[in-house]
């Protein structure tokens, strides 16, 4: 371990409140001190005043071991008793003469000393952050005026002198020395026996414990072998209550003074020392004459010389883009500039900031010295430099270095323009950013005087320029940037080195070729519901085409040239363009063609030229010539309406536009398409994936020509595909029944009925789905009764016309069965009243009023309702009477009439409910 006696002194309130000297063992007794409330312990080598490089602590209960380097754990030198209950810092100077802080070295917070766990143990250091100016002006509790330079050998026992904080720590410095020797060169002739002095010497020779300077601005204990400016320094020691003390300066007594009662003595000489060096030592004498031997003297110097005027040699700026020398008057951005300078070895510089005293700064070997601040405001901050030499002799202030502290970074208004200087067309280029002069000049205004604009060109500094008086700037590249894109932007920097953001770059496209022309890349057809491309000679039926092609560069413009006419243009964007007439064309064949210009008004040829055949005629309706079943036992044309079992059919026509396209429609659902023979004809099969599900199928077609043109739908085929659905086996479709007068009943498949709303029934299983069907549409749904039997009546009226209905018998979610009856149950409804007969004119005199019912019957009704006679037995036109034998008599008629003659006055017929067979008269 260090041999190097390390001393502590305990800070409470800026007062040195005690002070003791470290065993330099690995082993032995330790010093023990009682811990203050917040207190510091300062730690100090004595050669020099400054702290030891490493330290090791460990908690012990409430109190903390200290271990200097090189020492076990259960060795300390120094316990501080009571530490963890007031808590406290341990602290010492570094080189720099800060105070700095002890902390742990492995940057954990929980490894400082304030805070570690019971055996837990530490490596410490002193750390970069100085202490401030709280351990400056301290006092010890004998109230003489306190100096890092206490600490250093000597200095310790001048504290100990002076606040009596124990005389035992003086003595173990005597028992370290080697009490015992001789001083070489200390003499032992007049002054050290005495003619009457006698053989018997004291017992021990004394101690001086200090030489104090008391003047200048380094005052306290000289360190042995220092230097001084106090021509009296005052000694101080310990001895024998009541003998006298002579202090010598080599041979040259200086005079003597008495020990007190508390064994404590100072002596001031009367007369100045010489200036240079000086070696004093004290001989202790007792009342009989008795000297002793020499004690261990203090050498030191006396220089009365000031050092030469202070200087800063220099101020570097260390942050930033613009580092180095930062000459007085001079911005910069660094807030802890490093100042340097030249004095005499072993003097300290004191640094002044603004006429406030801000630090020290230990001159070096080589009498250099630096000095970091602490971070500076913004501003203007003027320094000086007062440099101290070790006897304490202050020069004159240093001329004042003045720096101005700026660290907000200027604006970056951007670029205000970019110039072609070439070409055909110059000046500003457009929002395309296209230019032709691979040299374009780059400007901007609104920045400061004096900053200065770097030029970023994709990234890589091209050149920067100095802002002018009026806040403008401008440059242009000496070297060409290039063909094609490139991303410009700008820097500021002002002069104190502090630099703005980049901000949105600008895009310049350098284009000195002549533009490409891809030509015509597609011409779509968008008429329709999915977009169509067209061939070179290709067809379309879109009088508004779309035009488009790829490949340019942004910002070319793209003129459409049709039939040897400009129709339009469109400029380039993300490499693509697309142009769309704005007046509808003809239906006619066009040439179309583009011409490619950029926007320094360079244009290339002409593309390839591409012809397209205008068309917006559909073509006529097309119609299906048959429907045919090859598969199975009964095979041949299937007629519309009919059943069959094939799902594959064959569809066919003719008649069409010969190249157009049959589509062929499945429900309104397209299921294939064919094109139409030279000779009109087109045959279309399903394929195998696309048989027909059983069931109804409306099978319609549309012709399409080659323009996308398409035809009215063909009139309809409806076929019933049976399918493979098994035909039910123990349920019925038996009735439709018809509740209106006159055929009130059951009607039979093929008769015409007057009942809109007919009951439908029929017999099943309980509770099987009943799905009623009317051709492909589903009617309605309804289950099985108990009883077996079933029974619908549909809640809204049925349409006038033709129907056809059967019925299938399945589950809640399908049908399982085939539909019966397999041709279906043909009913036509009609219940519109024909409109009544006109009385003839002129009448008739068969109906001179009143006539009787045979004379309507046999001979009215045939004259009025046709120009012929009828045939007997038949069916007058548009009524419901029917005559089973006109010829009988009127008596024998029995017949109901729902319909006959209606008469609003004499000269019309009366309607009648029914007419009796008599010859009753009508009126």
């Amino acid at each position: 371990m260090n041999a190097t006696p390390v001393s502590v002194a305990v800070i409470a309130d800026k007062t040195v409140t005690k002070a003791e000297v470290l065993r330099t063992t690995k082993t032995g007794a330790p010093v023990k001190i009682k811990a203050v409330a917040n207190g510091k312990y300062l730690l100090a080598e004595q050669q020099n005043g400054v702290a030891p490089e490493n330290i090791t602590v460990k908690r012990a209960g409430k109190n903390l071991l200290v271990m200097l380097e090189g020492t076990d754990l259960d060795q300390p030198q120094l316990i501080i008793e009571g530490f963890f209950d007031k808590p406290g810092e341990l602290a010492g100077i570094a080189e720099d003469g800060e105070y700095h802080p002890f902390i742990a070295t492995d940057g954990e917070s929980d490894h400082e000393a304030a805070v570690l766990a019971d055996g837990e143990s530490s490596a410490l250091a002193l750390g970069a952050e100085t202490m401030g100016d709280s351990l400056y002006n301290l006092e010890p509790a004998a109230g003489f005026a306190w100096s890092p330079a206490l600490l250093a050998l000597g200095g310790l026992a001048a504290i100990i002198a002076a606040t009596g904080l124990g005389y035992m720590v003086a003595k173990e410095q005597f028992k370290d020395s080697g009490g015992d020797k001789s001083r070489s060169g200390s003499g032992s002739g007049s002054g050290s026996e005495g003619a009457d002095g006698g053989t018997d010497k004291p017992a021990q020779k004394p101690v001086m414990s200090a030489a104090i300077d008391n003047i200048g601005s380094v005052t306290g204990p000289i360190p042995a072998g220092g230097s001084t400016d106090d021509s009296r320094p005052e000694f101080t020691g310990r001895a024998t209550p009541g003998n006298t003390i002579e202090i010598w300066d080599g041979s040259t007594k200086l005079g003597e003074t008495k020990v007190n009662d508390d064994g404590s003595w100072s002596f001031t000489p009367e007369k100045a020392l010489t200036t240079g060096k000086h070696s004093i030592y004290p001989i202790e004498r007792d009342a009989d004459g008795n000297k002793s031997e020499a004690g261990e003297a203090i050498d030191f110097t006396l220089d009365l010389t000031a050092p030469a005027k202070g200087s800063i040699s220099d101020m570097i700026d260390n942050v930033g883009s613009k580092r180095g020398s930062i000459a007085s008057g001079d911005s910069t951005d660094d807030t802890t500039p490093t100042m340097v300078g030249k004095a005499e070895p072993g003097s300290t510089v004191e640094i002044w900031l603004d006429g406030k005293r801000i630090g020290n700064a230990l001159v070096t070997a080589s009498g250099e010295w630096n000095y970091t601040p602490a971070a500076l405001g913004n501003g203007s901050h003027s320094f000086t430099v007062v440099v101290t030499d070790p006897a304490g002799n202050r020069s004159l202030p240093s001329d004042p270095y003045v720096i101005i502290v700026d660290t907000v970074a200027p604006e970056n208004q951007g670029i205000g323009y970019i110039k072609d200087n070439e070409g055909a067309v110059t000046g500003p280029i457009g929002e395309d950013g296209r230019t032709s002069d691979a040299r374009p000049s780059i400007g901007g205004e609104g920045q400061e005087k004096g900053d200065i604009v770097k030029v970023i060109v994709d990234d890589e500094v091209i050149g920067s320029v100095v802002v002018g008086d009026d806040g403008k700037w401008e440059f242009r590249p000496e070297k060409p940037i290039g063909e094609g894109e490139h991303l410009i932007e700008i820097v500021i920097t002002d002069p104190a080195g502090n630099e703005s953001g980049k901000i949105e770059p600008i895009e310049v496209i350098v284009d000195t070729q002549t533009p490409e022309n891809n030509g015509i890349g597609y011409i779509e057809d968008r008429s329709g519901d999915e977009p169509k491309r067209i061939e070179d000679g290709g067809w379309l039926k879109d009088v508004q085409p779309v035009f488009g092609g790829e490949g340019l560069k942004d910002g070319q413009i793209v003129e459409i040239i049709i039939n040897d006419e400009v129709v339009g243009s469109v400029v380039v964007e993300n490499g693509k363009w697309e142009f769309i007439p704005e007046a509808p064309l003809d239906d006619d064949k066009y040439i179309v063609e583009t011409v490619v210009k950029d926007t320094t008004g360079r244009e290339s040829a002409k593309s390839d030229p591409i012809e397209i055949n205008l068309d917006t005629e559909a073509p006529a309706q097309p119609a299906i010539g048959g429907i045919e079943d090859n598969t199975g036992d009964e095979t041949g044309p299937i007629a519309a309406g009919g059943t069959t079992d094939e799902t594959r059919p064959v569809i066919s026509g003719s008649g069409a536009e010969a190249d157009t396209i049959i589509r062929i429609f499945d429900n309104e659902k397209e299921i294939g398409s064919v094109k139409v023979a030279e000779d009109g004809t087109w045959s279309f099969q399903p394929a195998e994936g696309d048989a027909l599900e059983a069931g109804n199928h409306i099978i319609t077609v549309v012709s399409e020509d080659r323009a996308g043109n398409q035809s009215e739908a063909s009139e309809s085929w409806t076929i019933i595909v049976q399918g493979d659905l098994p035909l039910p086996r123990n349920s019925t479709f038996d009735e439709v029944h018809d509740d209106i007068a006159m055929d009130i009943g059951n009607q039979l498949p093929g008769s015409l009925i007057n009942d809109n709303q007919p009951t439908f029934r029929g017999t099943g299983v309980a509770g099987e789905m009943v799905y009623l069907y009317d051709e492909a549409e589903l009617l309605a749904t309804f289950l099985v009764e108990e009883s077996g039997n079933w029974e619908y009546t549909p809640p809204e009226a049925l349409a006038e016309g033709d129907h056809n209905f059967r019925v299938a018998f399945g589950d809640d979610t399908q049908p399982l069965t085939a539909r019966i009856p397999e041709a279906g149950w043909d009913i036509e409804i009609d219940t519109i009243a024909p409109l009544p007969p006109l009385r003839p004119d002129p009448v008739p005199d068969t109906l001179a009023l009143p006539f009787s019912a045979s004379d309507l019957l046999n001979i009215t009704l045939p004259t009025l309702f046709s120009d012929a006679e009828p045939l007997p037995g038949t069916a007058l036109a548009n009524t419901m009477l029917e005559l089973p034998d006109i010829d009988q008599p009127a008596a024998e008629q029995p017949i109901e009439v729902a319909q006959a003659l209606s008469s609003a006055n004499d000269e019309q017929a009366r309607l009648l409910a029914s007419i009796s067979p008599d010859d009753q008269p009508i009126y």
